[in-house]
């Protein structure tokens, strides 16, 4: 009886497919990683940015303010960039079953 289970339970795992690959097609793993390092990447640039104009923006000196806050907009637009760059290339790493 122990044997049959243990068949079972291998032939069920053949099946459903060995986790080193994918079933779903390429440009779906490659648009939702594409979506997800986006969202991430937005978060962590638009956090940083935010923390770093929160913190030297000053009203006296309001040119300078915005040279800053524009300045961390391109970083958080690069870091956005880059995660959806690296989401892209890890959706699309895996190889289809």
């Amino acid at each position: 009886m122990a044997k049959k289970l243990g068949a079972r339970r291998r032939r069920t795992r053949s099946t459903l497919g060995d986790k080193s690959c994918s079933t779903s097609p390429r440009w779906v793993r490659g648009g939702v990683g594409l979506l997800l390092g986006l969202v991430l990447g937005g978060m962590a640039g638009g956090g940083a940015a935010a923390a770093v104009v929160y913190w030297k923006a000053s009203l006296t000196d309001p040119i300078d303010s915005f040279r800053i806050a524009r300045t961390m907009g391109l970083v958080a637009t690069g870091l956005t960039v880059a995660g959806g760059a690296t989401g892209l290339i890890i959706g699309t790493h895996k190889p289809e079953c």
